[in-house]
C-alpha cells in the first residue's frame, strides 16, 4: 500500500493515500485492525459494509480518470473487503 509522505511525516495528499484510510477505516469496522482511540468498541460490519459502497461509487464515478496503479489498488481493496465481509457474515 502506497503511504508517500513529506518530509513532515504527515501523509501526501494522494488517490492512494485516500483509499488506504478508507480501507483503514473499514478494517477497524470489523476488528481487523485496532481502533487507534483504543475504545475497545465492537465490530460494525455494517459501518465496514457503508465504507465499502462508498469506494464502489468511487470506482464507478472515477472510472476511466485513474491510472493503473490506482484502479488496481482500488480494485484490490474492494476485493478484500468484500472477501472479509462475507466472511464475517458467515461466522457462526
Amino acid at each position: 500500500m502506497a503511504t508517500m509522505s513529506n518530509n513532515d511525516g504527515v501523509p501526501q495528499a494522494c488517490f492512494a493515500n485516500f483509499l488506504a484510510g478508507l480501507r483503514s477505516q473499514a478494517l477497524i469496522h470489523l476488528g481487523v485492525l485496532a481502533d487507534p482511540r483504543g475504545s475497545g468498541q465492537a465490530t460494525q460490519p455494517d459501518m465496514a459494509r457503508y465504507t465499502l459502497q462508498l469506494l464502489e461509487i468511487l470506482r464507478t464515478k472515477t472510472a476511466g480518470n485513474c491510472d493503473d496503479d490506482e484502479q488496481q489498488l482500488l480494485d484490490a481493496i474492494i476485493a478484500e473487503l468484500t472477501t472479509l465481509l462475507d466472511q464475517h457474515q458467515n461466522r457462526p
